[in-house]
């Protein structure tokens, strides 16, 4: 028996790309005036019940005049940077 499954397609622009990595609540490691992430992504499951486990596609991410800045020398710093590296991984 097959299960349903979930296709998503789209783009995201900013123009301000610190700005979103912070509403995202994501560490302002990552500075950027404009940044495109284009992605194709496809999970096990309806679109509502997003499933990381499953999760398969493909993802791009092009900032322009952006560098990694403020990375700071804490345990909760790296961590934060790990947890962004992560998110773009």
């Amino acid at each position: 028996k097959m299960g349903s499954s979930s296709h998503l397609q789209g783009k995201l622009q900013s123009n301000n790309v610190s700005s979103t990595i912070s509403s995202w609540g994501l560490p302002a490691g990552l500075t950027g005036k404009s940044g495109l992430v284009t992605f194709n992504l496809n999970w096990d499951g309806a679109p509502y019940r997003f499933n990381l486990a499953t999760l398969q596609g493909q993802m791009s991410l092009n900032l322009k005049q952006g560098e990694f800045a403020n990375i700071g020398n804490t345990s909760s710093a790296k961590m934060d940077f790990g947890k962004l590296l992560s998110v773009l991984s």
